[in-house]
């Protein structure tokens, strides 16, 4: 795991230059670069290392195949290189090192983009060809690893953060006003290519891009074209129920056999879920065959009951064997510690459970594991949040499956204690138009978010406001998977991969190979949700391996610090004193959110995370520099 840096301008950069250094985190233990002369100046390429395959340096970028042709900066991780490399072997190519990097460029070389099709992994690249001058950039399928461009008549730039911008010639810290209305009033963000900075591009997932450097300039338009299409996924055929969780179980397990291999230690993020422990007492089972030792878990804990998830924690481990560590993250030392925060997020944070991630990876890299396996994605590709509850019934009301109706009101009504108001109105979301929705809950949180902002500051910046999240009003649960992936999961992927790398630990993925999504997506409803059950097919497929009060657990945490209460009985007057610093910023309406935050302090309204969101994206605003219109 590593960070990129790819840059065409007037000048070369040096190994030493502060666009590279900025990203040593997530690569301590190598540099290198190397440019090129091309029409419109130098074409750096730039690269930090985190060894994990190969320790050697045989392992070290840019990479250039044996003619010298191709040249290689790539972050990220293709776990069926062994399985390639066979394949490539036998059409004549040789290898010198152990590393997935140099079959990644071998397979470019032997099959062009085509390449990318066979990749099972996570990564962002970019390859240079010597020879025709043509610069090839790439993101994975889910887009797990970051990449992002800044491109203007100054030159072009591909990095793995934004931070890294900073120190290019011409480039401009301003805010794009569009992303911080998105993210203040409705949390949500990460889902387009706009970024929190003006003129920066997330690049996006499942899609690549080849330039013509002879001619093409800096400035001029790009477009990257889609390599890889959910669309495409088609529906499973019937199947006998027993043979479709067999065949996922299977997926799964080679998925996580894949993702242990590394030639460093490999441990887990462990949060007492489902989704975490799976993936434990599955590598569990593949490490007794295999005759391995014990496995590393690392777990966050908190003195609240209410959210901590200790007793399930020590039932997996207690089935599986393993070392456990685990942390305790306390408020007052998240305050002192925000701006790294914040500084390696390279944007506001959403939430506290972010710091929670933080102190999980350190304790990781503390106990010298720079690898992990992390439950991320399940609930997206298993149908695994409530919202796919409207979905699923309103698919079965149209169908007129009466049975199947009854069947999953009852089991709302039994696991979930949803009455039928609350039911009714989960169809209604899913069917009627936002307009006709109602009072209902986002709405009012909607309204809540906007009263934080200043109207005439939106209207100056040519900012409209939009109504209730589109992803609520999917009409069957395949297209709420297609959007969860693609809209929701961004930002999810985005917090694993920068508190991960702060720590300079790889964070691995199970349940995003693209076996299990697409098995996952094709499969019906019934392998799903059934009688108001959650993510049946990774229940019914660890039956014999989980402990059952894990196994068929329905409430969900996710490493969730209790926020409102730390804000208001530990630190509330230095968490009061960031946020009026931030309400110094000409977007906020300052009298509206101390007297909502006051009265949330006096317990007189509950707490409501626009707070967080506020206070972040000033110490962000501040620690980056950043302009505001």
């Amino acid at each position: 795991m590593c960070g990129i840096l790819v840059y065409l301008g007037p000048t070369a950069l040096a190994v030493d230059h502060p666009a590279l250094q900025s990203v040593a985190h997530r690569g301590p233990d190598d540099a290198g670069a190397e440019s090129f002369t091309v029409r419109e100046g130098r074409l750096t390429l730039g690269h930090r290392r985190l060894s994990i395959l190969d320790l050697s340096p045989a392992g070290r970028q840019p990479m250039s195949d044996p003619e010298g042709r191709y040249w290689i900066v790539y972050n990220g991780e293709v776990y069926n290189y062994l399985e390639l490399r066979q394949e490539l072997q036998r059409a004549g190519h040789r290898f010198v090192s152990g590393t997935d990097t140099e079959v990644v460029l071998a397979a470019y070389a032997a099959w062009g983009e085509a390449c990318l099709e066979r990749f099972n992994g996570m990564f962002a690249l970019a390859i240079y060809d010597a020879r025709d001058r043509t610069l090839f950039l790439a993101r994975d399928r889910f887009g797990i690893k970051p990449l992002y461009t800044w491109n203007s008549p100054r030159g072009l730039a591909a990095v793995s953060e934004i931070k890294q911008l900073s120190s290019l010639p011409g480039f401009e810290a301003a805010l794009d006003p569009e992303a911080a209305y998105e993210f203040v009033a409705y949390d949500d963000w990460n889902h387009t290519p706009r970024t929190f900075f003006a003129g920066v591009e997330r690049f996006p997932a499942g899609h690549a891009l080849r330039l013509d450097l002879n001619r093409w300039r800096p400035g001029r338009p790009v477009t990257p074209r889609r390599w890889y299409d959910l669309g495409r996924v088609g529906r499973m055929r019937r199947e006998d129920p027993r043979a479709v969780i067999e065949r996922f179980g299977e997926l799964l397990r080679d998925s996580v056999r894949l993702r242990l291999r590394a030639d460093v230690p490999v441990g887990f993020c462990l949060s007492g879920g489902l989704d975490s422990s799976s993936l434990v007492v599955l590598a569990d089972r593949l490490a007794r065959e295999r005759g391995g030792g014990d496995l590393n878990t690392f777990s966050v804990r908190f003195d609240d009951p209410r959210f901590d998830e200790g007793p399930f924690i020590d039932a997996v481990c207690a089935a599986a064997r393993v070392r456990p560590h685990g942390v305790r993250p306390q408020p007052g030392r998240m305050l002192t510690e925000i701006d790294d925060v914040v500084y390696h997020q390279d944007q506001p944070l959403s939430t506290t459970s972010l710091y929670a991630q933080w102190n999980v990876f350190r304790l990781a890299r503390e106990n010298q594991v720079p690898v992990t396996l992390d439950g991320q994605g399940a609930d997206e590709v298993l149908a695994g949040y409530h919202s796919y509850f409207g979905p699923r019934l309103l698919s079965l009301a149209l169908a007129l499956n009466l049975g199947g109706l009854r069947r999953e009101i009852r089991g709302l009504s039994n696991r979930h204690g949803d009455d039928a108001l609350t039911i009714a109105k989960m169809i209604l979301v899913c069917l009627l138009p936002h307009r006709f929705s109602g009072p209902g809950r986002w709405t009012r949180q909607a309204r809540q978010g906007h009263e934080v902002l200043r109207p005439e500051w939106l209207a100056a910046h040519g900012v409209r406001r939009r109504g209730p999240h589109p992803m609520r009003r999917q009409r069957s649960v395949r297209k709420m998977t297609v959007s969860r992936l693609t809209r929701t999961l961004p930002a999810l992927l985005h917090n694993a991969d920068r508190m991960s790398m702060a720590h300079s630990v790889e964070a691995r993925l199970p349940y995003l190979d693209w076996r299990v999504v697409e098995y996952g997506l094709a499969a019906a409803d019934d392998h799903k949700i059934k009688a108001g059950e959650t993510k049946l097919l990774l229940r019914q497929a660890m039956r014999d391996l989980l402990p059952e009060k894990v196994r068929t657990r329905t409430d969900k945490l996710t490493f969730q610090p209790p926020e409102g209460e730390w804000i208001r009985r530990q630190i509330p007057d230095d968490f009061r004193d960031l946020l009026q610093e931030a309400l110094h910023l000409p977007l906020f309406d300052r009298r509206s959110v101390l007297r909502r935050f006051d009265e949330f302090l006096d317990g007189r309204t509950a707490y409501d995370r626009v707070f967080w969101r506020i206070m972040t994206f000033g110490r962000w605003q501040r620690r980056f520099g950043v302009a505001l219109p």
